[in-house]
C-alpha cells in the first residue's frame, strides 16, 4: 500500500529544509567579511662555508644558505668578529653576489636554503681567529635571527659547510 503524505507535512518538511539551507548559507558567508593577515616568516641562514684564500692571495670564498619562506629577495650584514671580541666589517671583493637583494625564490622548499658566494678581501686579518656574524633581512618585516660561525683560522676557513648557531 502506498502512502502519500498529506499536503501539509510535505510544505512543513520543506520550509525546515530551507531554513537550514539559509542557516548555512549566511554561516559561511558572514565570515567573509572579517580580514585575515598573514605575518611574514622571517629569512634565516641555514649554512655557511668558508674557503681560504690561495697562497700569495687574499680573497676568501664565503658562501652563505639562506633560505625566506615566501621567496623575498634577503639583504645581508655581515661583521667579522676577532678573538679578543671586537666585531669588524666583512669587506666585500669584486665579483660574488654581494650583501643586498639576494634570492631565495628558487629554494623556497629547499631546507638549506639558496646558495649565495661572497668574495671576502681578508686583508687585514692574516693571523688569529675570527668569527663571523651574520644577519639577515628581507624587508618585509621580516629580520632574521643574527646567526654566527665557530672560530675558525681565516688561512684555514671553514673544512665544510657548518649549520650556524644563533645568538642569544
Amino acid at each position: 500500500m502506498n502512502v502519500v503524505p498529506n499536503h501539509r507535512e510535505s510544505r512543513t518538511w520543506y520550509r525546515e529544509f530551507l531554513l537550514l539551507c539559509l542557516v548555512a548559507l549566511l554561516s559561511t558567508t558572514l565570515g567573509c567579511d572579517s580580514q585575515l593577515e598573514i605575518d611574514n616568516a622571517a629569512p634565516r641562514i641555514t649554512w655557511v662555508a668558508v674557503q681560504p684564500p690561495l697562497d700569495g692571495e687574499s680573497v676568501a670564498e664565503v658562501t652563505v644558505w639562506i633560505s625566506d619562506v615566501e621567496g623575498d629577495p634577503v639583504n645581508l650584514s655581515v661583521e667579522v668578529v676577532g678573538e679578543d671580541g671586537t666585531p669588524g666589517e666583512l669587506v666585500l671583493d669584486a665579483g660574488g653576489h654581494g650583501f643586498t637583494g639576494l634570492t631565495t625564490q628558487e629554494s623556497r622548499f629547499d631546507p638549506n636554503g639558496q646558495p649565495h658566494l661572497l668574495l671576502w678581501d681578508t686583508t687585514g686579518y692574516t693571523g688569529g681567529r675570527v668569527q663571523l656574524r651574520l644577519a639577515p633581512d628581507d624587508l618585509n618585516g621580516g629580520e632574521g635571527d643574527v646567526v654566527s660561525t665557530p672560530m675558525f683560522e681565516v688561512n684555514v676557513g671553514l673544512k665544510e659547510a657548518v649549520p650556524v648557531e644563533i645568538e642569544d
